[in-house]
């Protein structure tokens, strides 16, 4: 008699196989895209029209911040952001970053 493993099991080898993916390479996402708003006028441009329908001091939820939370940092300024992401590691470099704009989560 063989036995099977629940469904849910498969989900969770693959959640760690994706949370695992993404620890390791924020580093190098965060070398790539971190300047990466600036460099994109269209993008710059949504996030200011965007902005402009929030309330002043408002708060904007980043999901999926990764580890440079470009949207987050570039609305900080105007904005709390609250920033979420599946990596460990992402959310802690997101952390750095907002601190070192005097940004604190």
């Amino acid at each position: 008699m063989s036995v099977r493993k629940p469904n849910g099991s498969r989900n969770v080898d693959i959640q760690r196989t994706v949370i695992g993916y993404y620890d390791a390479q924020s580093d190098a996402y965060f070398q790539k895209f971190a300047n990466e708003v600036e460099q994109k006028p269209y993008d710059k441009a949504f996030l200011d029209r965007f902005a402009q329908f929030l309330p002043p001091r408002g708060r904007v939820l980043d999901v999926g911040c990764s580890s440079s939370a470009q949207q987050g940092n570039y609305l900080s300024a105007q904005f709390g952001i609250s920033a979420i992401d599946l990596s460990r590691k992402n959310i802690d470099v997101a952390k750095e970053i907002l601190n070192v704009l005097g940004k604190p989560e």
